[in-house]
């Protein structure tokens, strides 16, 4: 059992969205570039999927900056699954779209008090720095368990996790 239930689960996000047709049809998709193209890419945090033109090759990410996190993909075109395709098909045969948006409470409480942010409020903001990926990867782990995407190195988001600070 998983949180994405019929037809609505937890996350209130329903299969039916996640499919092919419903993916293209949100205003957040495009097509990837060959080169990264800031410009693309929305600076919120969140759920995101990459798939192929038929869906039978799907990768899900979460990202705290969506800009950010695709510019890491680009420039590690050779670690793992997703880049490998990158690199064999070219990123323009890719599609990219929102699944969902979080809050990203680092950014909100800059904006509300950046001014005066000091160096004592560094546990404050780990911890806001944290709970913004945790919201975020929960709804990750959700979406990848409902979806499976064969391009995602782990369908365990703590285990991708853990591997990234080896």
């Amino acid at each position: 059992m998983h949180t994405l239930v019929d037809p609505t689960g937890h996350t209130s996000i329903l299969y039916s969205d996640l499919s092919t047709e419903a993916l293209d049809m949100n205003a957040s998709t495009f097509s990837l570039n060959n080169n990264f193209t800031p410009s693309q890419f929305q600076k919120n945090s969140g759920v995101y999927i990459v798939y192929n033109s038929d869906g039978s090759e799907s990768y899900v990410g979460s990202a705290t900056d969506f800009c950010k996190r695709w510019a890491n993909h680009y420039n590690s075109m050779y670690k793992d699954a997703v880049h490998k395709y990158m690199l064999d098909n070219s990123p323009s045969s890719l599609k990219w779209s929102c699944i969902i948006e979080r809050p990203d409470y680092l950014k909100q409480f800059y904006q509300q008090y950046g001014a005066t942010v000091s160096a004592q409020d560094y546990q404050v903001q780990h911890v806001l720095r944290t709970f913004t990926q945790y919201v975020a990867r929960s709804y990750e782990q959700a979406i990848i368990t409902a979806v499976e995407p064969s391009l995602n190195s782990s369908n365990d988001v703590a285990d991708r996790q853990n591997r990234r600070r080896l």
